[in-house]
């Protein structure tokens, strides 16, 4: 009876299973630009939304453009009435929505009667009744790859945005009732993440591909494509939030310089390598089966992905009901081969039982990540709380991955630099402004420019930098992989930031685990 009541109610425990990853990983990851998001939103409220840059010293005359200004303002909202925890829980029911969404693009294949009818795993049957649209390795896989990229962070809803224009651009019902619904989810996405501009692009190779494969051109469908393209301008910054998406789309330099841009190669990622095998091989294999439309967008996103791990979590999305259509062609196959299907079913039971284990994992590895960038041990919060109670007369110049932080919890001063500026270039018209404040911030750092002329044209009085340590396994990662990141353009440096500063008789005047200040 217990076992019968627990098989009637496994999908629900296992929806809430992956919810709860995201909810405890939201918990305890911080995002670094969580900071400014959250003081953009309170002066979005109180003051209207801002032109020029509020936060930094280095570039005031920047015209900046939050291309997720609606959301800065919810995540204010939300913080004020729920707290970092309510927040996290908003943010796990989208992701989990996101991927609902996808997987019920699939369900007409996992119901279909005999496809998993003898699988099982152990004694659990392994069938959609039991599992729901988990039962499906695709699912289970794309789940993990957004374990690792979850956080309180704006990007989720582009994860939600992207996976509604799929439900309707690839389901032949929902494209002809709700396709005149585009327009206003693209006006929605326009305010929400300038990730639309993938959206609008998705849509567009979505009819070009179309309309090769039909050898016909449906001029209302690209009527609606322009019409989606024109709301996209309906927002406070108009044609602005273009050239934002195309400044940090074309920013090659950011490959190489922060993390999350950087290539999926570099990234270990079992679930990822598992999926890209796994789609991989099934579109190449059954590639007269999909349509132009599928692959096109599948090779796209694909692309992207590899070169960016940034674009993980949307080529997963994309991948899910591609990868879960292959496996049922390999099904249709396998039936018409003598006991086909039962080798069919015996491979498939390994295969969810070892890409379980993989989730469990990854989901292991997510949270332990996550514990080590939460507040008290990634970010400097007792440093912060020292220069509070000692505030400088001069600036200070910290760490690019801080300056969110610091915006946040010591909003009496303006910072060097923040996540936002990495694409930040422009001809200064102060002379007490920087043309880029992170290409200084990395010739600093990197010992290319005299940090002291800097500091001198800001009066920057404090650094707040992190404590050294040993080498981290990062470190060893990127001398392992120095000789094939020098091709595309990263350059090591030996060159000590913290030590000079020491030679030059700058004092050490706090010290804790994470941080260090220094003072002139």
């Amino acid at each position: 009876m217990k076992q019968s009541l627990l098989l009637k109610n496994l999908a629900v425990l296992l929806i809430l299973f992956v919810f709860g990853i995201f909810w405890l990983k939201g918990i305890l990851f911080l995002d670094p630009d969580f900071g400014w998001r959250l003081r953009t939103g309170e002066l979005i409220l109180r003051q209207g939304i801002p032109k020029m840059d509020p936060f930094t010293y280095t570039m005031p005359g920047f015209a900046w453009v939050d291309h997720a200004w609606s959301l800065s303002t919810l995540i204010y909202i939300l913080h004020s009435m729920l707290g970092f925890w309510g927040l996290s829980l908003v943010f796990s029911f989208v992701a989990v929505a996101s991927i609902l969404i996808t997987a019920s693009r699939i369900k007409a294949f996992l119901t279909e009667a005999k496809l998993f009818e003898k699988t099982t795993f152990l004694t659990l049957p392994l069938n959609f009744r039991t599992l729901s649209y988990f039962v499906a390795l695709p699912v289970i896989l794309t789940s993990s790859i957004l374990f690792t990229f979850f956080g309180v962070r704006v990007q989720v809803f582009s994860w939600l945005m992207l996976s509604i224009i799929l439900f309707i651009l690839f389901d032949s019902k929902n494209w002809n009732r709700r396709r005149l619904l585009l327009p206003l989810v693209f006006l929605l996405w326009a305010n929400i993440h300038g990730s639309f501009v993938m959206g609008i692009g998705t849509f567009t190779l979505f009819l070009i591909l179309r309309s090769v494969r039909s050898r016909k051109v449906d001029v209302t469908d690209y009527l609606l494509l322009l019409i989606s393209g024109f709301v996209t301008l309906l927002n406070p910054y108009g044609v602005g939030v273009w050239r934002e998406a195309y400044s940090s789309a074309s920013d090659s330099s950011l490959r190489w310089k922060i993390i999350e841009w950087m290539p999926s190669l570099i990234m270990f990622d079992l679930s990822m390598v598992t999926l890209i095998g796994l789609s991989v091989g099934l579109v190449f294999k059954y590639r007269n089966k999909f349509s132009l439309e599928e692959k096109g967008v599948f090779l796209i996103f694909l692309l992207q992905a590899i070169a960016s791990r940034r674009h993980l979590p949307l080529w997963a999305i994309v991948t899910l009901p591609i990868a879960t259509k292959g496996i049922y062609f390999v099904w249709l196959e396998a039936k018409k081969v003598k006991e086909g299907v039962i080798r069919f079913t015996k491979v498939y039971e390994v295969g969810w039982a070892f890409i379980s284990i993989l989730v469990l994992i990854q989901a292991t590895l997510s949270i332990r990540e996550a514990y080590f960038l939460g507040k008290g041990r990634f970010y400097p919060k007792e440093a912060v709380a020292y220069l509070s109670q000692n505030i400088p007369k001069g600036e200070i110049f910290s760490e690019y991955g801080w300056g969110g932080y610091l915006i946040w919890k010591l909003p009496q001063k303006k910072v060097f630099i923040d996540g936002r500026m990495p694409s930040w270039r422009y001809i200064a018209q102060n002379p007490n402004e920087l043309s880029s404040a992170f290409d200084t911030y990395e010739d600093i750092q990197g010992g290319k420019v005299d940090y002291k002329k800097v500091f001198t044209q800001f009066n920057t009085i404090t650094v707040l930098w992190s404590k050294p340590r040993d080498v981290s396994p990062v470190d060893n990662l990127f001398k392992s992989l120095e000789v094939y990141l020098k091709v595309f353009g990263w350059e090591p440096t030996e060159f000590n930031f913290l030590e000079t500063l020491e030679s030059d008789g700058w004092r050490l005047v706090y010290e804790d685990e994470t941080a260090v200040i220094y003072q002139r």
